[in-house]
């Protein structure tokens, strides 16, 4: 993206492409990688009870 950015708008384009790639990443991190920990966690909590019974 930087690349990109930097290419199409020289280096204004650059210096503005850092910052939207950092709040792409975080998106990415909060909305797709994030639920997916979270519906693990119960079949965790599942296979350490069945483990103990």
């Amino acid at each position: 993206m930087i690349i990109a950015l930097g290419t199409l708008y020289g280096v204004l384009g650059a210096i503005l492409a850092v910052p939207a790639t950092v709040i792409i990443k975080a998106l990415y991190q909060q909305f797709y990688l994030e639920p997916r920990r979270a519906e693990a966690e119960p079949v965790a909590e599942e296979t350490r009870r069945l483990i103990a019974a």
